[in-house]
């Protein structure tokens, strides 16, 4: 792959966050001249930092973080573009990983050595770089969210991160403080809950199921039609295969470029951890889910369903449009 020059790379980093440390600066540093690295202490100087980047020579964006943080910073450099009326092509993006859940970070290859990758992309190593779809809801652009339990148990896996008293917090930290909080606090509520109904509209002609054991199916279905209908658990979109933490619920997502997929899942709260274990690597083949390619759908719920976009909640939805961003962003991809 072609070297980049470290001067089109620019680099943003928090640093306020937790792993932005003395180590991980030095290791940049040593790397990429200092007046390319953008070092930010509030939401207001990343935006302005962000906007300085677009309008300048920078081929190349590294942003630090995990997949709450680059969504934040993939819709910041969109809002920027149209408000400033920016025509040239947005900056490849390279992931740092300095997250947690990592979802975007995992599909990229991205490694915990950020001096090999940043060392990779400049001596012109195994690398590429890949195009990504965007799914569109309302004004917010994202690789992966979804509807029903997830969304619950992350308000409450919110909530319970946030106990002042230290030891009671520890078991919700992490991956453990995830699913702890989906035993010890959703499912008890989820008991009380009655099913959701989704409805899934076609707002165009292109869709597909999709089957571990078939393949890709094109239906025949026109706009307006009906595609879908019943009950759910969870509702999984995404462009990308993997859902946070290397869970590849979305084995299809990156498939058929142009498409996002939409898993359905009608799995009982009681069974919803076991069966997730089992899908963990995407081989996983089961009636009660149900796969789809679409580009632009409309959905309807019977109450509200709780929406989690990138791993954060993002509130209640009845009604909601979903479909593709018609800009694409470049990521750089390292080999496995």
């Amino acid at each position: 792959m072609k070297r980049i020059d470290r001067k089109n790379i620019a680099i943003i980093l928090n640093n306020n966050a937790r792993n932005v440390n003395h180590d991980i600066k030095e290791q940049v540093e040593e790397l990429i001249p200092r007046n390319n690295i953008f070092y930010t202490n509030s939401l207001e100087e990343a935006d302005a930092t962000i906007a300085k980047i677009l309008n300048s020579h920078y081929t190349h964006i590294f942003t630090g973080g995990g997949d709450g943080t680059l969504v934040y910073f993939i819709n910041k450099m969109k809002e920027i573009k149209k408000k400033a009326k920016i025509k040239k092509k947005l900056p490849a993006v390279g992931i740092l990983r300095l997250g947690t859940g990592n979802a975007v970070a995992i599909y990229t290859n991205s490694g915990k050595k950020i001096a090999d990758d940043l060392d990779t992309v400049l001596k012109g190593g195994a690398y590429k770089t890949d195009t990504v779809d965007f799914i569109k809801i309302d004004d917010k652009y994202f690789t992966f969210g979804g509807f029903g339990i997830d969304a619950l148990i992350l308000n409450d896996y919110d909530m319970m991160k946030k106990i002042p008293n230290k030891i009671l917090r520890y078991p919700f930290l992490g991956l453990k403080g995830y699913f702890f909080s989906g035993l010890a606090i959703t499912l008890p509520k989820s008991f009380f809950l009655k099913s959701t109904i989704i409805e899934i509209y076609a707002n165009d002609e292109d869709v597909y199921e999709a089957s571990m054991v078939e393949g890709f199916k094109k239906l025949k279905v026109k706009k307006g039609d009906l595609i879908y209908k019943g009950p759910f658990t969870v509702t999984a979109i995404g462009t990308t295969p993997f859902y946070g933490y290397g869970l590849k619920i979305l084995p299809f997502a990156n498939k058929k470029k142009g498409y996002f997929q939409m898993r359905i899942m009608d799995i009982p709260p009681l069974l919803m951890g076991y069966k997730v274990l089992k899908a963990w690597n995407g081989i996983y083949i089961s009636d009660d889910i149900h796969d789809f390619l679409f580009k632009d759908v409309t959905v309807k719920f019977s109450k509200p369903a709780p929406l989690q976009i990138a791993g954060e909640a993002a509130g209640y939805k009845k009604e909601v449009r979903i479909s593709l961003s018609k800009e694409k962003i470049d990521f750089i991809k390292f080999e496995d």
